[in-house]
């Protein structure tokens, strides 16, 4: 989704505003749009863009992957779809308190923070496929001060050693992670479900945190389920969502070199150790197109590299129609292959092999997951979520 030229001008304008108090505001609102107070801070939002008051209807999805600007702290519980991927310009706009989710500053992170010079607001920014430029540039820092909330470490260090998890049966996953009390009423026996996949990030992740954290994992791993660490990077040149892999090599190596830098981040963030998978989230594309399945492959090599020195586990989700890509690339000498394949087929069939695209001896044994349907509602113990399900045999954290 790609912001045009007006959108990232509003998108300044309503960034500057939203760093000044009411007292000292001057003038009206830009033309272009209108004014809101929240928490004692006047910020401009562009005028077609929807407000939603999320302390009112904590139900509301939280999505930067469409324009709207969201007031308060995401729900525990959002109504969300299950497959969201990309971001435009958005912004999240939340109490500047213990329950803030502050990010350190990172060119894959898809976003950027202020905080309102009253210091009683965060403003989240989201900023799309038009880079990092079109917010940051008219953000003024502000230092986190004591006894607010911590930024994410931007310091990668090697894991600690925590031991390799294989996984043997049903997953699913979501867009955001449901509240505890709803995964505990999808334990076994009311669902199947052994594990759930969470989106740690990345710059074409569609929603925020909202559940997640590390007491979030520390209580739903003590339910009984592991995880698989999702991460939304850049995407193929020729896909027709999100922010894209950049078609010079050599810049598309280094968009994958970040990319796992970033993961590793939050990887540590959420405590997840060594000898864990991270599954960079590619979705479908053209694969007709040489110079993108070059790029792809390019970004996808420099992913595993990467991970590896950290002691983490590179894993790809693709679509079954991609996958011909990934089997080429096993033909290129010295290319990093993934740990693990999460193959996206939506045909129910509760199995990772038999895949009419890859043989049942490349990444085997317990190397593979299988996204065996989309997004749909199911319910267990009273609790409807909007999933996709996935059966596995591979790493899991």
């Amino acid at each position: 989704m790609r912001l045009s030229v007006r959108a990232a001008s509003v998108l300044a304008l309503a960034l500057t505003a939203a760093v000044t108090t009411v007292s000292n505001v001057a003038g009206a609102a830009p033309s272009t749009g209108r004014s809101i107070v929240y928490d004692g801070a006047r910020i401009a939002v562009p005028a077609s863009w929807p407000v939603y008051n999320l302390d009112k209807n904590p139900t509301q999805c939280v999505r930067f992957d469409v324009h709207a600007v969201y007031l308060g702290h995401p729900g525990a519980n959002q109504n969300c779809p299950a497959h969201l991927v990309g971001r435009t310009t958005a912004m999240l706009v939340e109490p500047y308190d213990s329950k803030a989710q502050v990010a350190a500053p990172d060119p894959d992170a898809g976003a950027t923070q202020t905080v309102t010079s009253n210091g009683r607001a965060l403003i989240t920014a989201s900023y799309g496929a038009a880079g990092p430029q079109s917010a940051a540039s008219v953000i003024r820092p502000t230092a986190v001060r004591a006894g607010t909330p911590a930024a994410k470490s931007a310091t990668v260090k090697p894991a600690a050693t925590t031991g390799p998890k294989i996984s043997t049966g049903y997953g699913f996953d979501t867009c955001t992670a449901p509240d505890a009390p709803s995964m505990l009423a999808w334990k076994a026996p009311a669902s199947a479900f052994k594990s759930v996949g969470i989106y740690i990030g990345g710059i074409n992740r569609a929603c925020p945190d909202g559940n997640l954290s590390t007491s979030w994992i520390n209580t739903v791993r003590g339910y009984g389920y592991t995880f698989i660490p999702t991460y939304v990077g850049r995407q193929a040149p020729c896909s027709k969502v999100g922010t894209k892999i950049s078609t010079n090599p050599t810049q598309a190596t280094t968009n994958g070199h970040d990319a796992a830098v970033n993961a590793i981040h939050l990887m540590q963030h959420f405590g997840f150790g060594a000898h864990t998978p991270v599954y960079l989230d590619l979705e479908q594309y053209d694969t007709g197109n040489a110079v993108c399945t070059r790029s792809v492959q390019r970004f996808l090599d420099a992913w595993v590299k990467r991970l590896h020195p950290s002691g983490y586990l590179g894993g790809v989700y693709i679509s079954g129609t991609d996958t011909p890509d990934l089997m080429s690339a096993r033909k290129i000498k010295g290319f990093h292959l993934p740990d693990a394949v999460w193959i996206v087929r939506w045909n129910n069939r509760v199995s990772v092999y038999g895949d009419p695209t890859i043989p049942n001896n490349y990444w085997a044994p317990h190397k593979r997951v299988h996204q065996i349907r989309g997004p749909h509602d199911a319910k267990h113990g009273d609790v409807t979520l909007n999933i996709d399900t996935d059966y596995l045999d591979g790493p899991v954290a």
